[in-house]
């Protein structure tokens, strides 16, 4: 008699392991499934155009810390005011003309914008007086 109670509560005991393993394996399944939903939403672009506007701001806050983003106000030709993330070592030139390109996801339809490229015509600006390229030999 002892022993047949014994048996059924390593039986009870068993079962209740298993339970537990099982509820932390969907978990850890149910995560996965979220992360890769997020990759898949935000690294697997559907439609890419171009689109240009004029830089109108900066938004951000200049620490040298690593991790802190800057972020370029753009107004788009149709009027939109969009933020693109500053690209390390792309400088800030307000009122220049810029080039980004609009992603709209497929999944959900969502739109990003990443900087491209300045245009060139706006950088372009006349030499000065004083430039050293006023001053060749001949």
């Amino acid at each position: 008699m002892k022993q047949d109670a014994k048996n059924r509560l390593d039986k009870l005991q068993r079962q209740e392991r298993l339970k537990n393993v099982f509820r932390t394996l969907c978990a850890i399944v149910a995560l996965l499934v979220i992360i890769s939903g997020f990759l898949i939403y935000r690294y697997f672009p559907g439609k890419a155009t171009k689109v240009s506007g004029v830089v109108t701001g900066l938004h951000g806050v200049p620490v040298q810390k690593r991790g802190e983003n800057l972020y370029l106000v753009v107004t788009l030709d149709d009027g939109k005011i969009v933020e693109v993330r500053k690209p390390n070592g792309v400088s800030y030139i307000k009122s220049a003309r810029v080039e980004l390109i609009k992603i709209k996801t497929s999944m959900f339809g969502n739109v990003r914008y990443d900087f491209k490229t300045y245009v060139k015509e706006i950088l372009e600006r006349p030499t000065s007086a004083f430039s050293p390229t006023r001053f060749t030999r001949v």
